[in-house]
């Protein structure tokens, strides 16, 4: 979606009324969506974009299908085994999984949804444990962790399930990994193992992932994970440190995360911290709970929080908030237009212009002399041909010449006999007319270059001034 300057602006000026939080000297805007956007609870769990492009948000009330408008929920009536999913998974046939509470398995397909009651096959999946991790294999397997010491392996005829005999290097909340040799990997908070034949063997390794939430597969078969010390690259059987990550971040409930080869986003109680591979920190959603951090196909970061799902749209549609924090002379904004060098001039109360930057955000503040006559600046018009940037307020009208230089030049619109008069509105020709509406009607100055003035008693009815026009 493209969103031009004014737009852009119209939209920055709306986000001063809601909240967001801060980032150096700007505020980003995030979208929030809560149930009064028609989510079933603002409790949510997990998010998945799926095949077709929809946003799936799984929360303690039922799940949610948002197409970018509405949110179309489910929940035990619909068939869902428990209406707290925890998870939410696609698999190769477009059968969007729930992972629940109860630890029973269902899936949506085709517009239904599939449980153990309607579903024979679901009916092996009776673990009696909750499902923690889902992985589907280059076979087209489907791997299953729990918080239990079982994993299962089903093939939609048959489940095959798994258990450590090792008291202390169990498969207790375990994630699944295949790597390029398509060797299946168990990874759980208290040992590795890997899948050998017939059965899993035990790893002889220190480096353990903090939880299931926060290892990630990529398409290569490699694999992130963060350790107590960090973020970890594993590409088969070898182990790289990518980031060291301090404690704090780490012991803080680190959720689901999301990296890139640039930079690990990586969400806790404390909001998400966006840690660069070069050393670089930014922070987004200060101080709320987040567990999960996803982006879709179109560049969009969604963070799935106890307060609803949280949109941070792609750079180039990004909104920030703009105030007396980022440099503006005032917050009351009365006026915006756009000039030749992609600057954006705001009409701001108490005689006062400002001059945003949209690249650099860099505020440069113009000051009127006339404070009670320009006291709101509530229009602007630029004449490209000149340089000349006109505005108005509701007592008077000016024009600033030769915007680009260093020194702009002011000129004030007069009555020839000094009347007070009323602007409504204006607007400039291609050549040097500009017209005026007053509140008695519409008079024509010709020669806005040379003579920027008017005279009340000489109006010449239907050539200069139109009666009751305005």
């Amino acid at each position: 979606m493209k969103i031009n300057v004014i737009k852009y602006l119209f939209f920055t000026l709306i986000a001063l009324f809601f909240q967001a939080k801060l980032i150096h000297a700007q505020t980003l805007y995030l979208p929030h969506y809560t149930t009064k956007d028609g989510l079933p609870s603002n409790n949510c769990y997990f998010t998945l974009q799926d095949k077709k492009g929809y946003i799936w948000v799984a929360t303690d009330a039922g799940v949610s299908r948002f197409d970018g408008s509405n949110f179309e929920n489910f929940s035990v009536d619909d068939g869902l085994p428990d209406n707290q999913i925890l998870q939410l998974k696609e698999d190769s046939k477009g059968r969007i999984w729930f992972l629940a509470l109860n630890g029973q398995l269902s899936y949506f397909f085709n517009g239904k949804i599939y449980n153990a009651e309607n579903e024979p096959k679901l009916k092996l999946l009776k673990l009696n444990a909750v499902v923690v991790s889902f992985f589907e294999d280059s076979k087209g397997r489907i791997w299953f962790g729990t918080n239990k010491n079982v994993i299962a392996c089903w093939n939609e005829e048959s489940v095959l399930q798994y258990r450590s005999s090792n008291q202390q290097k169990q498969f207790i909340n375990a994630f699944i990994h295949e790597d390029s040799k398509s060797n299946i990997w168990v990874y759980s908070t208290q040992a590795i193992h890997v899948f050998i034949e017939r059965d899993f063997v035990l790893i002889n390794d220190s480096i353990l992932p903090l939880s299931y939430k926060t290892s990630l597969n990529l398409k290569n078969k490699s694999m992130y994970f963060l350790d107590k010390s960090g973020l970890n690259l594993k590409t088969g059987f070898t182990v790289k440190k990518v980031l060291p990550i301090t404690s704090d971040l780490l012991t803080n409930n680190p959720g689901y995360i999301y990296t890139n080869d640039k930079e690990i986003w990586l969400s806790n109680n404390s909001g998400v911290s966006i840690l660069g591979f070069n050393g670089s920190r930014k922070q987004i959603l200060k101080d709320i709970d987040v567990n999960q951090v996803i982006k879709d196909r179109n560049d969009n970061m969604w963070f799935t929080t106890k307060n609803g799902i949280y949109r941070l749209p792609n750079p180039k549609e990004r909104l920030y908030i703009l105030n007396t924090e980022s440099g503006l002379s005032n917050n009351t904004i009365k006026s915006i237009t756009k000039d030749g060098k992609n600057r954006l001039w705001l009409g701001l109360g108490d005689a006062k212009i400002n001059l945003l930057d949209v690249g650099t955000k860099h505020v440069q503040r113009i000051d009127i002399p006339d404070k009670k006559r320009y006291n709101n600046i509530k229009q602007f018009r630029l004449d490209t041909i000149r340089n000349t940037m006109y505005f108005s307020s509701d007592y008077g009208l000016g024009k600033l010449e030769n915007i680009y230089s260093d020194k702009p030049k002011f000129n004030y619109l007069k009555e020839a006999n000094n009347s007070v008069f009323v602007v409504k509105n204006f607007s400039l020709d291609s050549d040097k007319k500009l017209a005026l509406a007053l509140s008695s009607g519409v008079v024509i100055i010709n020669d806005r270059i040379n003579k920027l003035e008017f005279n009340a008693l000489a109006y010449k009815e239907k050539q200069d001034y139109f009666k009751e026009r305005s």
